[in-house]
């Protein structure tokens, strides 16, 4: 019974309603996934300290390396921390979870590409002046009293926007894997099988790691 459950509740992580697609497609394409997905241009004076990749063996380790010291551990834990921040009207906290990353040496490679793309989507949801906890945070980064990271900036995107915590986290990775996946094997010339390969083995684990983020009152619900 709760094999089951369980099995349709990692269905369910998948299937994300077509409103809610259409906006966190749009956060993916407009701002993260191009920014990230050019991680795989590794090398480059943008990002320092990663791994050359020119081969299906070199993209698959840094795939696995990138899933379980940043994608799990900071982005996806941040993600939830910025949520409730957002959503229990904590601006204060969102502020130094903001300086909590910075300080973290693990996300420096990355640093770039992900002000950047935070930055560029909290000036999209500048119109919603409602939200004091958003305009709190987008004020302190515009008088450099915070950064505007990325996975801060998501995790308000879905708080704002009131959408469920683990599809919004399962869209994050489905989209950022498959972003690295696609830019870097095509740049080495992997098949698409290949590629569909790599994408599905990092993700397959995701559903059981997102619930060990979430808090005991989200387990229950």
């Amino acid at each position: 019974m709760f094999k089951n459950r369980k099995n349709s509740e990692n269905a369910r992580l998948n299937e994300v309603p077509a409103e809610m697609s259409r906006r966190m497609e749009q956060f993916f394409v407009e701002q993260l996934h191009t920014p990230l997905g050019s991680l795989a241009e590794a090398g480059t004076d943008e990002f320092e300290g990663l791994p050359t990749i020119n081969s299906f063996s070199d993209l698959e380790k840094f795939l696995t390396d990138y899933r379980q010291k940043i994608l799990v551990t900071l982005e996806l834990k941040t993600i939830v921390e910025a949520f409730f921040h957002c959503s229990l009207g904590r601006a204060r906290e969102l502020i130094h979870l903001d300086a909590t990353l910075s300080k973290t040496a693990d996300f420096r490679a990355f640093a770039g590409a992900s002000r950047r793309a935070g930055c560029l989507q909290l000036r999209r949801l500048r119109p919603l002046k409602d939200h004091r906890v958003l305009q709190k945070y987008l004020r302190s980064v515009e008088e450099s009293q915070a950064v505007g990271w990325h996975p801060i900036v998501y995790g308000i995107f879905l708080s704002v926007y009131s959408f469920p915590i683990r599809e919004g986290l399962m869209h994050y990775c489905q989209q950022t894997i498959g972003g690295l996946v696609r830019r870097a094997g095509t740049s080495i010339g992997l098949t698409l099988e290949q590629m569909m390969e790599l994408q599905n083995a990092q993700l397959a684990s995701m559903p059981s790691q997102i619930e060990v983020l979430l808090p005991p009152s989200i387990l229950v619900s």
